[in-house]
């Protein structure tokens, strides 16, 4: 079964150059701030990342000490045993259940569990469906 828990995403955006996603994760790792998840895109000149991490607060200061613009928002991490088909009843309930999925983003870890980043536009409903 699912687990749901509320947590901070940071929302980085930068000038798209090369070696970006490296500057990133060299102040995050010489902070030891632990990535939990991530996305990243380019929209025009722009890289845009979402990250889930241990301490976004530490994060958000590192990231910004070095130039990157950063915001902070809730989401909700879902825990699913990595297994085909755990995704599907809870978003169909979402979907009945009239809540409206913004955009997700997900990683295997371990490969025994699947972590699945939700940001929704109502998120306390959306964490009733999954806890009960």
């Amino acid at each position: 079964m699912a687990n749901a828990k509320k947590a901070k995403e940071l929302f980085v955006t930068a000038i798209d150059e090369v070696g970006t996603l490296g500057r990133l994760s060299c102040a995050l790792a010489t902070a030891k701030v632990n990535i939990l998840a991530l996305q990243a895109f380019v929209i025009a000149d722009k890289v845009h990342f979402r990250l889930v991490v241990d301490n976004a607060v530490l994060a958000m200061k590192k990231l910004k000490e070095i130039g990157f613009y950063v915001s902070l928002k809730d989401v909700i991490v879902v825990e699913f045993n990595n297994r085909p088909g755990v995704l599907a009843p809870v978003v169909k309930k979402f979907g009945s259940s009239g809540v409206d999925i913004v955009y997700c983003y997900g990683t295997t870890g371990d490969g025994e569990k699947a972590n699945v980043v939700f940001s929704t536009r109502d998120d306390e409903k959306a964490m009733k469906i999954i806890n009960g």
